[in-house]
């Protein structure tokens, strides 16, 4: 009877023991599953993670490299601008200055000309006065038809020195007025 009974109540215990085991195993595979959840959601986490900061990291390079470049394309245009109206300018003042001073220089050459040339003209006339009263002073003196014809030729010979004379003077004059008009225009030009 006592056997009979124990093997009763352990037939009676076997379903309670199979579904204890049933739920243990349920439990663990849940919660390996639930680890395994944890831990590919936290890869996943992680690789989308690293994924937006390389996004993030390459869009924010190329923002920068493209703001590079149009701050040095801006920049190039803005220095070429500002060469170009300089460089305008500049020519302006040149211009202007290099015309004031060529009025000045020519002003200053009109004037030292026509001192020097009335002053080899005042001075080649005094001469010529000289040998035209010298040589109608022989030619006076002189009673024959002779004397008259040297006195003549004298007196061409001495009109034709004297014209001769005045001649290189007045290149002379006109030299000397020239460089002084080039060292007063260069001197102008390196004040300026």
């Amino acid at each position: 009877m006592s056997t009979t009974l124990n093997a009763y109540m352990n037939f009676l215990r076997l379903p309670f023991s199979f579904s204890q085991t049933e739920v243990n195993a349920t439990e663990a595979a849940t919660q390996q599953a639930t680890q395994q959840a944890e831990q590919a959601t936290q890869q996943a986490t992680e690789a989308a993670t690293q994924q937006v900061k390389q996004l993030a990291k390459q869009a924010a390079q190329q923002a920068t490299e493209a703001a590079t470049e149009q701050v040095k394309q801006l920049a190039k245009q803005a220095t070429q601008q500002a060469t170009e109206a300089a460089t305008e300018q500049v020519k302006q003042l040149t211009e202007h200055a290099a015309q004031q001073a060529t009025k000045a220089a020519t002003q200053e050459v009109k004037q030292l000309a026509e001192h020097l040339t009335q002053q080899a003209i005042e001075a080649a006339t005094e001469q010529v006065k000289q040998l035209a009263e010298h040589a109608a002073q022989q030619a006076t003196k002189a009673a024959t038809q002779e004397v008259k014809q040297l006195a003549k030729q004298a007196a061409q010979q001495a009109t034709e020195a004297a014209t001769e004379q005045v001649k290189q003077l007045a290149e002379h004059a006109a030299q000397q007025a020239t460089k002084a008009a080039g060292t007063q225009a260069q001197r102008q030009r390196e004040q300026t």
